[in-house]
């Protein structure tokens, strides 16, 4: 799908809303656990970029995930290196239903990453063991080998395009 105008793109975010954040609505409110926090990260995978969406909660008196839906992308990979990435729906998805569910809940929104994808952030848990990116601030959780140790991908990305070869 192309679209050629701004209204073809608002009516296409409009649409992915309502569908998949609507599942996600239906998944919180069937939580028969309290919920700590609700958290939205990114998870990619050779189909494309995706934000999960779930619900810490307190099970037996210890933190434990729910899971309340995964929200798949509407342009795959290639916005990433042709740089025209417009606001990810996906992830403009999950920020409001994050936001909304989290609200109703009164309990905090965990989206590290929101403006584009980075699977190296830090869960809610694990918030206070991430490490901002040298460049943009996201918290990383840089486990183990990284070529590009200390920032996120997407501020290596930027940085590789502007280093001449």
């Amino acid at each position: 799908m192309t679209f050629g105008s701004t209204a073809d793109w608002e009516r296409a975010i409009a649409k992915f809303r309502q569908l998949p954040a609507e599942h996600v609505l239906q998944s919180a409110a069937a939580l028969t656990e309290p919920p700590i926090a609700i958290e939205a990260l990114w998870d990619g995978d050779t189909t494309g970029w995706g934000v999960w969406l779930g619900a810490i909660v307190l099970a037996d008196g210890k933190p434990a995930e729910r899971s309340l839906g995964f929200l798949r992308g509407l342009g795959g990979d290639i916005r990433l290196f042709n740089a025209q990435v417009p606001p990810w729906p996906e992830a403009e998805a999950a920020a409001w239903a994050g936001r909304m569910i989290a609200d109703q809940f009164n309990v905090p929104f965990w989206f590290p990453s929101p403006i584009y994808p980075e699977d190296d952030c830090p869960r809610y848990l694990e918030r206070h063991l991430g490490i901002p990116c040298a460049r943009c601030g996201i918290p990383l959780l840089q486990r183990g080998a990284c070529p590009w140790k200390g920032v996120c991908y997407h501020c290596h990305l930027e940085s590789s395009r502007r280093t001449p070869e």
